[in-house]
């Protein structure tokens, strides 16, 4: 096991001085991960080789080869329907490197913590070594398992792989006052805010504090992208307006007042209720 800070652009000239087709349209493919991932300074690629004691290899169709053109002098070779390679390891994504012939593959199959297989091409017209066969989507930092097979009877070859294992992200506070959506959470994440329940006599008014990545400061119901920095809202409240009670033949006006009111008007006055204003004709 050998590990190196991650350098993309040599990973490119490795695939480049392959020169195979194959190559030239992982290059492509592989570009916004190696940019990605190159952008980060603290991100590592460890090299397991196919002779690591991570492997677990099937007990049946599986067998050493030693040539001093694999890297590290040796693949292993696994094949038919009970053939298989096993590697549990922690990072941020992998790749897989073997050897390539005319009487390998002519694909093997790849899949991660159990998830759907790929196939993937594993032969050549000439003999090519420490060839790139397969690199991962990028993975959530942690641990995944890989799992390598043949397709059918004829064998592949493996000799080793790369494990990326970029810095984690760091985390923020989001403190929420008189609300919901407190927690620790990485730059750029879209946090759901929710405002308590007004106090008796109140509604909610606006979010105030860190409030720039606040979707809508007035809804008690909104989200806020996280900032690169540690973050406060808090949720106000403000008293809620009187409503008004229309009195014929004359006109009374309440407010501002908190809480339920009442007014008693004698039977002998004609009177009506303003629709949607809150008031409620008793008797």
């Amino acid at each position: 096991m050998k590990t190196y800070d991650y350098q993309p652009f040599n990973a490119f000239e490795r695939l480049k001085r392959s020169g195979s087709a194959k190559s030239e349209l992982l290059l492509l493919l592989m570009f916004p991960l190696l940019f990605l991932t190159g952008l980060n300074s603290n991100a590592q690629v460890t090299v397991f080789e196919n002779t690591d004691p991570g492997w677990a290899y099937s007990a049946v169709e599986v067998e050493a080869l030693s040539n001093t053109n694999h890297s590290g002098g040796s693949a292993h070779m696994i094949w038919g329907n009970d053939g298989t390679a096993t590697y549990t390891f922690t990072g941020t994504s992998v790749s897989v490197y073997g050897s390539t012939q005319d009487w390998t593959g002519p694909s093997g199959e790849i899949s991660i913590d159990g998830g759907p297989t790929e196939v993937v091409n594993w032969t050549s017209a000439v003999d090519l070594f420490q060839q790139l066969i397969w690199t991962s989507p990028p993975l959530t930092s942690g641990q995944h398992t890989l799992v390598i097979s043949p397709a059918g009877d004829v064998p592949v070859l493996i000799d080793y792989i790369e494990v990326t294992a970029g810095a984690v992200s760091p985390l923020f506070t989001l403190t929420v006052n008189s609300g919901s959506g407190d927690g620790s959470y990485a730059a750029g994440t879209v946090v759901n805010l929710s405002a308590d329940a007004p106090p008796t006599g109140q509604e909610f008014d606006v979010w105030t504090g860190d409030v720039s990545t606040v979707a809508d400061i007035n809804s008690p119901s909104t989200t806020i992208t996280m900032p690169a920095a540690n973050a406060t809202v808090t949720a106000t409240y403000s008293v809620l307006s009187a409503d008004f009670l229309t009195v014929n033949p004359s006109s009374l006006s309440f407010g501002p007042a908190a809480g339920p009111q009442s007014v008693t008007v004698s039977s002998n006055v004609g009177w009506t209720v303003a629709a949607d204003q809150g008031w409620i004709a008793v008797n």
